[in-house]
């Protein structure tokens, strides 16, 4: 009877100092604006049966575009046999020139992910104007190991975007506006759960210059948001001694400019 309690008492303790041992802080919100730009090239191919092939590179500024922030190189095919849908798969890749952090001593080092791209988009078209909205999953897999406790690995999000295009007549110009929405899928449990990660609204300008280039410039308005979970462990590098989470909003401002080459026979 004396080993049961005594067991009984030992566990009870071990319940509160665990309980007590994960206690989640919230720490206070913080909030960021920026000015950046995206400049990039991209070269379209149409291939047989409805299938066409791009290849895309897009640099990113940050910091009011005083430094690089990431590269995207870029291959996806995509297919618009079926009325009124095309549909896309793609394969991104990351060089990302990140701010540093504890274990880099706070050094800024070239952080590497790999992201898969799939979506279907649903096309309109009235008279001058054409609609679509669109569906796009994303799965990004990081190279820098994180504790998946604080961030997915891979992270996996949706991203819905609508989408207004008017041709004006005699002219090779099209302006354009969308708005988009991204959700997280997958986010950590201590997150809180998944969350309205994103909102992007943008208006832009496609200007065909002949039957090969083109250049498309924009204006976009991102507001991302953000819950950067930092978990404190005890000596033993196991026990967790508290989870502290703070949720970021950044505010971008970002002007682009692309230029595209249509590959013909």
């Amino acid at each position: 009877m004396k080993n049961k309690f005594l067991l009984f008492i030992i566990l009870s303790l071990f319940i509160i100092t665990n309980m007590k041992a994960q206690d989640i802080y919230h720490e206070p919100d913080t909030s960021y604006t920026d000015v950046t730009t995206r400049v990039g090239f991209s070269v379209r191919k149409e291939l047989p049966r409805k299938f066409q092939i791009t290849w895309e590179e897009e640099l990113r500024t940050k910091s009011n575009v005083s430094e690089i922030d990431r590269i995207h190189s870029s291959l996806g095919v995509s297919y618009s046999g079926i009325e009124y849908l095309k549909l896309g798969l793609g394969y991104v890749f990351q060089s990302i020139w990140h701010d540093g952090k504890k274990k880099t001593n706070y050094e800024k080092y070239w952080d590497f992910r790999h992201r898969i791209e799939a979506d279907v988009t649903g096309n309109y078209k009235y008279m001058r104007w054409k609609f679509s909205l669109r569906e796009r999953f994303l799965t990004t897999f990081r190279t820098d190991d994180p504790n998946k406790l604080e961030k997915a690995n891979p992270k996996m999000a949706l991203r819905s975007r609508l989408y207004a295009e008017y041709s004006i007549f005699g002219k090779p110009l099209r302006p354009y506006a969308s708005f988009e929405i991204s959700n997280t899928l997958n986010a950590p449990a201590y997150a809180s759960g998944n969350y309205i990660d994103g909102l992007r609204s943008e208006v832009g300008l496609k200007w065909r210059l002949n039957m090969r280039n083109s250049l498309e410039f924009f204006y976009r308005f991102d507001v991302n948001y953000n819950r950067d979970i930092d978990i404190d462990y005890k000596k033993d590098k196991v026990t967790i001694k508290g989870i502290y989470i703070t949720k970021q909003r950044d505010f971008n401002n970002i002007i682009g400019v692309f230029y595209t080459f249509d590959w013909l026979e």
